[in-house]
């Protein structure tokens, strides 16, 4: 997701530590290996997200979704359970000022995304994934940040993902952009109408433009902020307010034009950029040298979002930045730990009201980076209309 949340892990109270505090937690060294030089696997657009076909220990393909808002892995804990995966300690797993829900450590051996193997991954699996039942629903997330030595390509206009080795050239602040590794998710400056901002670009947030409510009275508005939905973790609900700012916003060398801006309280410190926006991009992650290039239009004008996009508008009353977003996972050594919590956006409830049930050989009416989880196996029973 667009980190909507700072990467903060509360540690739970035990008899030696009555009183939680924060601590940031890394997510564990694992290994990468690539079957050739460049591994290119499809990416599948759904509401927003990406979709990619994944083995677990040598079983699959299973549904996950691909996320630069993710610091580590999650999975659904009955799914882990099925493929008899080891469950290791115990953790909690919740928002910041929320209760939380028990969750336990997975140590992957062996999981492959196309051409790509990791070995030694470590995951958390738990009740509650907000993705809709049924066999062709994700089974988990998977972040970029542990792929050490690797670069890392979300390619939005070609919708794949590549993999390689190498490494970024030093920032430049127009195309190549650096963050401070010492914060849990890539922090890349910016500026909103002309002041110094500091985003998350998220691939897990189907929306647009997010900032923290700390901003409302900060930023000059072409009009009143009106409610624009909801934002919601596993524990939270709280309302959005937007409105179209009366400047620009500058990534880099591009310009967005007057975008709407969302405020939540979901948001802590940082903004967040989705997916439509991002998709104008081929966005490439250097996770060892904390260092991300963006290549998009030449013209350096970011096109806003268009409303008639499901990433985009808010119609169906869902925040699209925000609305329930995937948990991002830190990882410690301690086996009390409760961690940042995010939400998948509520879209899947939306695809379960317009399909049938799957059936084989049909299509979906929407366009393919809008289609149902049932799409992406090719068994969704939403014919095509003219």
């Amino acid at each position: 997701m667009l980190a909507p949340l700072l990467l903060l892990a509360l540690a739970a109270p035990t008899p030696e530590a009555p009183h939680m505090h924060r601590v940031v937690m890394r997510a564990p060294a694992f290994t990468c290996e690539l079957a050739a030089d460049s591994v290119v696997v499809p990416m599948h657009l759904i509401g927003g997200h990406i979709g990619i076909d994944v083995m677990v220990e040598g079983k699959g393909p299973f549904l996950f979704l691909f996320d630069t808002g993710a610091s580590g892995s999650v999975m659904d804990l009955e799914f882990a359970k099925r493929q008899g995966l080891a469950l290791g300690s115990e953790i909690m797993v919740g928002s910041p000022n929320g209760g939380g829900r028990p969750g336990r450590m997975v140590k992957l051996d062996t999981l492959r995304v196309g051409g790509l193997a990791t070995h030694g991954m470590t995951s958390v699996a738990f009740d509650g994934m907000p993705f809709p039942p049924g066999p062709d629903a994700p089974r988990g997330v998977i972040g970029p940040y542990g792929m050490a030595g690797l670069l890392v390509t979300l390619d939005y206009p070609h919708q794949r993902l590549v993999f390689r080795r190498g490494a970024l050239p030093p920032p430049d602040g127009k195309e190549v952009l650096g963050w401070d590794r010492s914060r849990p998710l890539p922090e890349i400056p910016a500026t909103l109408a002309g002041k110094p901002v500091f985003v998350h670009l998220d691939s897990g947030a189907p929306g647009g433009l997010g900032m923290p409510v700390a901003f409302e009275g900060k930023l000059r508005m072409m009009g009143p902020l009106v409610e624009m939905g909801r934002a919601k973790t596993v524990d939270r609900d709280v309302a959005t307010r937007g409105a179209k700012l009366d400047g620009d916003f500058v990534i880099g060398r591009w310009t967005l034009e007057k975008p709407t801006v969302r405020f939540s309280e979901v948001l802590r410190d940082v903004g967040n950029v989705g997916t439509g926006i991002l998709r104008q991009f081929a966005i490439t992650i250097d996770p060892a040298n904390a260092r991300l290039r963006l290549v998009g239009p030449s013209n350096g004008r970011s096109r806003r979002p268009s409303r008639n996009r499901s990433a985009e508008g808010l119609r169906a009353g869902h925040d699209a930045l925000s609305v329930g977003r995937i948990p991002q996972i830190h990882f410690s050594d301690s086996p009390h730990t409760a961690t940042s919590f995010r939400h998948l956006p509520s879209s899947a409830r939306r695809w379960s009201k317009r399909h049938d049930p799957p059936r084989e050989g049909t299509e979906c009416s929407r366009r393919r980076e809008f289609s149902c989880w049932a799409c992406l196996r090719g068994r969704c029973a939403m014919r095509s209309r003219a």
